[in-house]
């Protein structure tokens, strides 16, 4: 369940209890409603609890991030990087994902299993995955291996991964990470962007940002709205590819959950606009200030940027026109 609040509630909230006291003593309810009240409160409260323990393993990274967030600093960083191997963790999943260290047996991942250095993964024909590695948001294509190799490169032995940079809460420990393929190395210069890796050759598109590969010989570039093709014999095509084009839809479903605890609106509406590949726009001036000033409650750990998206708005008094480019806000 998701509420809101807009600035001056605590002067509302001191004018209701003011009211509540000049009119005194209120009458007692029967016996046999008052249990009916707790009876009901009580119920809720387990249906709380209950609803709590099933996101509980959902959320569980959030407070892991939140932990590696609060220490950081340069004497923690300088730690995470020397002192251990651990490099990130799972962030979501969807279907199977497999992890084993090197020499180790596959086994079945779950929500917030470390990853670190030498770590493998996979996922299934019919599954994705969510990870944060080295503080950047990486996600895993349907029937994709992955080898983490250590904090800074990644190998994509097969399919496809999405990578972003941007990701506010981890920003502090943020590398930027290579993605070593059998067609060259790709690196980023900018934060948002697919890798799908075959026998046949290596794609990359790039939604925002740009991103550089380098296969030892020669050097391609490609910026926002572009998607290089190189082939085994080396040959490159250029095409172009828009932000909301539906091959990025596999990536936006497995985002990161946003924590929109105590959060503005407005932040969380630019999150999932930016997901969904979209331009956020606002019917006027004062919708976006009124926006900006709804601070968020509860969360949507388990939910898609779109379906969260609806959610959200669904407990405020505004409204959503959308295109296949935009988001409109309205009230």
């Amino acid at each position: 369940m998701n509420q809101y609040s807009e600035t001056g509630d605590d002067e509302e909230d001191a004018s209701v209890a003011l009211l509540l006291r000049n009119l005194g003593r209120r009458e007692q309810p029967p016996l046999a409603i008052s249990a009916s009240v707790r009876q009901n409160a009580h119920d809720e409260w387990r249906r709380v609890v209950a609803q709590r323990e099933q996101r509980s393993r959902i959320v569980r990274y959030a407070a892991l991030a939140a932990l590696i967030t609060a220490v950081a600093g340069a004497a923690s960083l300088h730690w995470l990087r020397t002192g251990t191997d651990f490099v990130g963790f799972v962030a979501r999943t969807q279907g199977t994902l497999e992890i084993a260290a090197a020499d180790s047996p596959w086994q079945r991942s779950s929500i917030a299993a470390h990853i670190n250095e030498g770590t493998m993964l996979r996922t299934g024909y019919d599954a994705h995955a969510s990870l944060i590695v080295s503080g950047e948001s990486v996600r895993l294509d349907r029937d994709t291996w992955v080898v983490i190799r250590n904090a800074d490169r990644i190998s994509l032995e097969r399919g496809a991964i999405y990578v972003d940079s941007r990701v506010p809460a981890l920003a502090s420990l943020r590398h930027e990470l290579e993605i070593e393929t059998p067609l060259g190395v790709v690196r980023q210069l900018g934060t948002q962007y697919a890798i799908r890796a075959s026998n046949s050759g290596l794609e990359v598109s790039v939604r925002e940002g740009r991103i550089q590969i380098d296969n030892g010989h020669t050097r391609y570039e490609a910026v926002h709205g572009e998607q290089l093709a190189v082939n085994a014999s080396g040959t490159v095509e250029r095409r172009s590819i828009l932000p909301n084009d539906p091959s990025w839809q596999w990536a936006a479903d497995m985002a990161p959950p946003f924590e929109i605890e105590r959060q503005p609106l407005s932040v969380f509406l630019e999150w999932a606009a930016r997901e969904l590949g979209k331009t956020l726009e606002y019917d006027s001036p004062e919708v976006r200030s009124r926006a900006s000033n709804v601070i968020l409650r509860g969360a949507v750990s388990d939910l898609t940027p779109q379906q969260a998206l609806m959610a959200v708005l669904a407990t405020t008094p505004f409204k959503q026109q959308q295109t296949s480019s935009t988001i409109r806000i309205e009230l």
